[in-house]
């Protein structure tokens, strides 16, 4: 499955699913999904605030009854490339600090 945007004479086919930490909207743009942002923010924070190894990053998440996109228990492997590749959006991420801080 591809979404297509269009945008004047251009078509541009993107892949099924968008990065992330985002979804696509009506429309076929990206933008920030609230609950997998969330999810980064707090990977964020206990890896590199916290300094919990990715394993254990892991291990809380399926313990707190978090699940990835598809619905599986996350792994080291698939927290490693989302730590290294995917920030969390600006403005969730000042949010997410703002209510640790409260």
């Amino acid at each position: 499955t591809y979404y297509i945007l269009k945008g004047g004479t251009h078509v541009t086919r993107l892949k099924q699913y968008p990065k992330y930490g985002y979804h696509f909207d009506e429309d076929g743009l990206s933008m920030p999904d609230e609950h997998e942002q969330n999810l980064l923010c707090l990977i964020h924070d206990l890896y590199y605030n916290k300094d919990l190894s990715l394993p254990k990053v892991g291990e809380y998440l399926n313990a707190q009854g978090y699940r990835n996109r598809t619905g599986n228990e996350f792994k080291p492997n698939w927290l490693q490339r989302l730590a290294k590749q995917h920030q969390p959006h600006p403005e969730h991420w000042t949010k997410y600090k703002e209510s640790k801080n409260q």
